[in-house]
């Protein structure tokens, strides 16, 4: 990132297209607990989270299930693998009455 570029993640709402909140990244951190500060912002009840891989992690899981949240992440190939887990994933993922996704704006 060059010099004096603001970082920001970004909630999009994917059938409009509309951003629905962002936050700057403070500079002594990263873009893990800014995704857990845009969710505490958020209504995110019953939305399905998409995060890229560097969310995949126990706690922003956890943080989106306790806002009452779903949520969908990349897992990265580097992970161990965990059978039958993927597609019991997909048979229990409700049909959202919106998407949310939440990644990275720069």
């Amino acid at each position: 990132m060059r010099a004096g570029a603001r970082h920001l993640v970004a909630a999009l709402d994917h059938a409009t297209g509309a951003v629905l909140g962002q936050l700057a990244v403070t500079a002594n951190s990263n873009e893990i607990p800014a995704l857990r500060d845009l969710i505490d912002t958020m209504d995110i009840i019953g939305a399905v989270v998409s995060a890229d891989a560097m969310h995949c992690q126990r706690e922003s899981a956890g943080h989106i299930t306790t806002a009452g949240g779903h949520y969908l992440l990349t897992v990265k190939a580097n992970q161990p693998a965990r059978p039958g887990q993927g597609p019991a994933v997909q048979r229990t993922c409700p049909r959202p009455a919106r998407a949310t996704h939440v990644g990275c704006e720069a």
